[in-house]
């Protein structure tokens, strides 16, 4: 569920760079972050998606915030994908409910 949130927005925000010609420079995330249904899993989500280098390639990754009453707070961040350019990370995003099993599959691996 936090995943779907966040692929969602950054499908709509994503759209929005290619209709007005951006496919470099780019780094878009989500207007805030996207909280689990069970509290003792984590604190919050936060995916983004940024150009890497100047080849068009876009990134998407991912950081898990933490609190706990023993250790404060902590995070943990990896990169979800790299996509050569930016309609292919578009038609990745588009279909959301797989994009969103990826991230939480490889958010939940790093972590």
């Amino acid at each position: 569920m936090c995943c779907s949130m966040h692929i969602e927005s950054l499908y709509k925000q994503l759209l929005l760079c290619k209709e007005r010609g951006m496919t470099t420079g780019i780094s878009v995330q989500p207007r805030c972050p996207a909280a689990p249904h069970d509290e003792t899993l984590f604190d919050c989500v936060m995916l983004y998606a940024k150009s890497v280098g100047e080849t068009g390639a876009i990134e998407i990754s991912g950081t898990v915030f933490y609190w706990s009453p023993s250790k404060g707070d902590w995070q943990k961040s990896t990169v979800v994908r790299t996509f050569d350019n930016l309609d292919d990370c578009i038609s990745w995003l588009k279909n959301e409910n797989a994009a969103s099993e990826e991230c939480a599959e490889i958010l939940y691996e790093s972590c």
